[in-house]
């Protein structure tokens, strides 16, 4: 797994993971808020993040692993699902 693009957008960071699960993470460090798109197209909002974790997550081997220990226990908001293709098709284009 591997971080194929990141960009900075105003105060969000953005970047697009080649995994078998996770696609895209958006983090918010000035609210702590961390969006993550998975390939399915569900987008899950996590709140609290502080910067320091979201740089651990960033600098992980495995964003996957680090997503089910840092992560997935904490409480989440289920936002709307997005179609992930456009996503998958810049993906596969980069990597």
């Amino acid at each position: 797994m591997a971080i194929v693009k990141r960009e900075v957008i105003g105060n969000k960071v953005k970047c697009l993971i080649k995994s078998s699960n996770l696609l895209e993470t958006v983090y918010d460090p000035d609210n702590k808020i961390l969006n993550i798109t998975f390939r399915s197209g569900r987008v899950y909002q996590y709140k609290n993040i502080e910067p320091k974790v979201y740089q651990q997550f960033e600098l992980a081997e495995s964003h996957g692993k680090i997503y089910h220990k840092l992560f997935k226990p904490l409480p989440t908001t289920r936002l709307a699902d997005i179609d992930p293709n456009l996503l998958l098709i810049e993906l596969n284009a980069k990597g």
